[in-house]
């Protein structure tokens, strides 16, 4: 299978959620045997390995959604007469949805879409933009059943079209081997809560802070640890000592 993946960033060492999964998958697609096209800004960093090629596009990262589907739509089509493929994958509604949409009309691809969608952040453009992509695609990827059950009241998209595929964590992250110097296990069995990720708002760190405090009150051994950094780690800092749980 070939498939062409319009991207705005597919950086080895990024941190942000949605260009992580995306290098994930596209990598992990490539070594399962999958002919990955990727169409992206000159200047970013990219993968190189076998299967998965790398097209520059002449202008650099920095488009506003309104420029990236409209600049998207010719490389798509030159894409496809350079060598067909099989599958266009839309890795943003927003950004390069309408691309993908546009592309397959003008050009006539006989080729099925398929969207992965992760949140959505509600503006003035909600629906007129990703509502539209969501419909318009073929398949709507999801990481859970909220989000299927989110684009399905939001933008009304058929069940049929909804597909959720949770997200995976990499085989690489298992327990090490204890050091002989380590700490033993706290016999109580201390639970502990990890969360990885940004401190931003959408992520309602507020609300974890809130329903932790609950648990650390039926039991007090219980410790909630927040691995990352944002914008709202001063607010966050202060809640947590407002609330009694702050180390």
């Amino acid at each position: 299978m070939r498939i062409c993946s319009p991207q705005l960033g597919l950086s080895p060492t990024s941190t942000r959620g949605g260009e992580v999964y995306d290098h994930a998958s596209l990598t992990r697609l490539a070594q399962a045997g999958a002919e990955i096209v990727v169409l992206l800004p000159a200047g970013l960093p990219a993968p190189q390995q076998p299967n998965l090629e790398i097209v520059r596009l002449p202008l650099a990262r920095g488009y506003r959604w309104f420029v990236s589907n409209l600049y998207f739509v010719p490389f798509i089509g030159r894409a496809y007469r350079r060598r067909p493929f099989d599958l266009l994958r839309v890795h943003s509604l927003r950004f390069t949805g309408l691309a993908a949409l546009w592309a397959r009309r003008v050009y006539r691809l006989p080729v099925p879409i398929v969207a992965h969608h992760h949140h959505t952040d509600p503006d003035r453009w909600t629906q007129i933009v990703d509502g539209r992509v969501a419909r318009g695609v073929d398949l709507l990827m999801v990481g859970s059943q909220a989000t299927a059950h989110d684009v399905a009241g939001r933008f009304h998209v058929p069940a049929p079209r909804l597909a959720v595929v949770p997200y995976g964590i990499d085989d690489r992250y298992n327990p090490g081997v204890r050091s002989s110097n380590a700490a033993p296990p706290d016999p109580a069995g201390s639970p502990l809560i990890l969360h990885v990720g940004s401190l931003i708002a959408r992520k309602n760190i507020a609300g974890l802070l809130a329903a932790f405090a609950q648990v650390a009150a039926a039991l007090p051994a219980a410790r909630l640890v927040l691995l990352g950094g944002g914008p709202e780690e001063t607010a966050l800092c202060a809640l947590a000592g407002q609330l009694g749980i702050a180390s």
